[in-house]
């Protein structure tokens, strides 16, 4: 017997409200109408407003009926039988265009994928895997996960989801815990599942089969009318191989075709294929793009690709495959205003996509520089993200304010404002506060530590992306802080050299600019700056499109003494301080180039001098 079957006898009339769904109204238990619905497909049913519901057995026990359990094996299956949730949580699918944003339309019914405006909270003490919040931490960690991701069974049955993290909610609970909320969420207590693993038990499993590491390029590909399977992680790499040996007589006959992601984890999976996999399998990459997912959201389809690549005896991209992109680019590379013109000039135009690096002699207002580029890229309405590794948000803000009111005549150092000993009245700051508002929006300042990674700058670079369709100008300071992976380099030259490849391919991937700030060898303090105050660096020499490094004028250098600090000192008890920008490389315009500036220290404030 159905559930529709049994309201129908107890009095009920449940109407069709889409294909196998009905509504009853008004809700036999909470009497409110439009919150009861009945989901024939998987004979379950669900109340919103009681937030309640379940299978066939839960809606007679909910009638006041006495059900037996048959076995004890039976009401494990039941505890791990996901369905009605699923279905619950597919309902609430028209409050976000997420799903559309990655390029999904008629997966998104076909996997019943779900939303939850309050995250995992909605799920937390309904099912055994999720215990309820007991602090607000906790609740505010479940809160990141709104985008729930089902795996079904070929009964169709689903008994495990992944919940996929919403980046906003996530940037929220960083700001507010110090602590990064993971891309998702398994389930604790269930063994993690492969994403239509389905397809390996089937009885008459399909002829081709893809195999891609995350589930949106599994979605992306079934998109497009595919068969495809995620492994989740490259981690899941030996329980799918086991999956198949296990199926083998039923998989004879079926093509395996690997689609890696673009880059290190990628190459690994590829290298496990061809070790390990004892299929019928072969290998094609995407062009341009890390996965399936980007590529789908870039071109807005992907069988053209991917008959092409099947079609192809090799694997090579020749340079006719990237024609039409590199047509439609020409023109079209963003050149952005530094705010100095001089540098611009010199730049030829402003800064292009690519890696800057900024260096030069501590102390020297490199971190006040970088600040001041950023505030005039802001005035232009373009987004920055300022990852500063050693100051606080709140020292850069003051910094940030006093060289906004220093703009407009009014001398308020740092020290004046976070004290608040400045003497300027409260009218006199309009200008500048409204200034800092209108520059603020555009300004993002992540704070961070010894352990924050160029990953994680990435995974921020990457959400807003996504979320915004807006690629952002990058700045980190400083480089040398950044965290390299655990135990995979001997020396801090060969972890550096790894920060700033992997920057460059941030730039690359994103098409934006990022500007790194460097410090230098000590012993380059005292003299002209030059690649050998890079040298024990990193490859910033070589990965580097253009660097640029703050030095006294070669006058002031010839001072008598010979001692760093003491000319630091010296040159500092004026103002402005004399200072020149020297650019050292520069991939497109002028290099070994001077550019003279006025420092105002007390505001940090640059000017060009006159």
């Amino acid at each position: 017997m159905t559930c529709a079957e049994y309201l129908k006898a107890k009095g009920y009339n449940p109407q069709a409200i889409g294909v196998d769904k009905f509504r009853v109204n008004p809700c036999p238990f909470c009497n409110h109408n439009d919150c009861f619905t009945v989901f024939n497909e998987t004979n379950s049913w669900y109340c919103f407003s009681e937030e309640r519901g379940g299978g066939f057995k839960e809606l007679r026990r909910a009638f006041g009926e006495e059900v037996k359990e048959e076995v004890e094996v039976e009401q494990k299956e039941k505890v791990q039988d996901f369905t009605y949730l699923i279905e619950a949580l597919h309902e609430f699918i028209a409050r976000t265009d997420y799903y559309k944003r990655r390029g999904l339309k008629k997966t998104i019914e076909k996997y019943k994928l779900g939303y939850s405006v309050i995250g995992l909270n909605y799920l937390a003490g309904k099912i055994p895997n999720l215990k309820p919040a007991k602090d607000t931490e906790r609740q505010a960690f479940y809160s990141c996960y709104k985008f729930i991701l089902p795996i079904w069974d070929s009964d169709g049955t689903c008994r495990y989801f992944i919940s996929r993290r919403d980046d906003e909610e996530a940037s929220k609970y960083k700001e507010k815990y110090r602590k990064d909320a993971p891309k998702t969420y398994n389930l604790a207590g269930l063994p993690a599942r492969i994403f239509n693993d389905r397809y390996l038990t089937s009885d008459n499993p399909p002829s081709r089969l893809f195999i891609v590491e995350g589930i949106f390029d599994a979605l992306s590909l079934e998109e497009e009318g595919y068969n495809a399977i995620a492994l989740n992680s490259v981690a899941n790499f030996s329980k799918f191989l086991e999956l198949c040996k296990a199926n083998k007589s039923k998989l004879e006959d079926t093509e395996f075709v690997l689609i890696p992601d673009n880059d290190d984890a990628g190459r690994n999976l590829e290298r496990h294929f061809k070790e390990d996999f004892i299929f019928n399998s072969r290998t094609v990459k995407l062009p341009d793009t890390k996965d399936a997912n980007e590529y789908l959201v870039k071109y807005g389809q992907l069988r053209e690709v991917i008959e092409d690549l099947l079609n192809r005896k090799d694997t090579v991209f020749w340079i006719s495959d990237y024609l039409y992109d590199f047509l439609a680019s020409l023109g079209n590379q963003k050149i952005i205003s530094t705010g100095f013109k001089k540098l611009d000039e010199l730049l030829g135009g402003g800064l292009r996509s690519g890696l800057t690096i900024l260096g030069g002699l501590t102390s020297l207002g490199k971190t006040s520089f970088a600040l001041q580029v950023a505030k005039n890229i802001a005035e232009q309405n373009i987004p920055v993200f300022y990852f500063t590794l050693e100051e606080g948000r709140n020292e850069l803000m003051g910094k940030l304010f006093s060289n906004i009111a220093y703009g407009y005549g009014l001398k308020i150092s740092y020290l004046d404002l976070i004290r608040r000993t400045f003497k300027e009245k409260e009218e006199d700051l309009k200008l500048s506060i409204e200034k800092f508002k209108g520059v603020g929006e555009h300004i993002a300042i992540f704070e961070g530590t010894f352990q924050t990674t160029v990953e994680a700058i990435r995974e921020e670079v990457e959400r807003f992306v996504l979320n915004s369709e807006t690629v952002p100008v990058v700045f980190v300071d400083y480089i040398q802080i950044l965290k390299a992976p655990d135990g995979e380099f001997r020396t801090d030259k060969q972890a550096l050299d790894y920060t700033v490849s992997e920057l460059k391919r941030i730039a690359r991937d994103f098409s934006c600019v990022v500007i790194g700030i460097s410090s230098i060898n000590r012993g380059s303090y005292g003299v002209e700056f030059s690649y050998e105050a890079l040298k024990e660096s990193g490859g910033i020499e070589y990965t580097a499109d253009t660097i640029l490094g703050l030095q006294f004028p070669l006058s002031e250098k010839e001072q008598k003494t010979n001692n760093t600090a003491e000319r630091v000192r010296e040159n500092f008890k004026k103002e402005p301080v004399n200072i020149e920008l020297t650019i050292l490389k520069n991939r497109y315009g002028r290099a070994h180039e001077e550019i003279k500036l006025s420092f105002y220290p007390k505001y940090s404030y640059f000017e060009e001098a006159k």
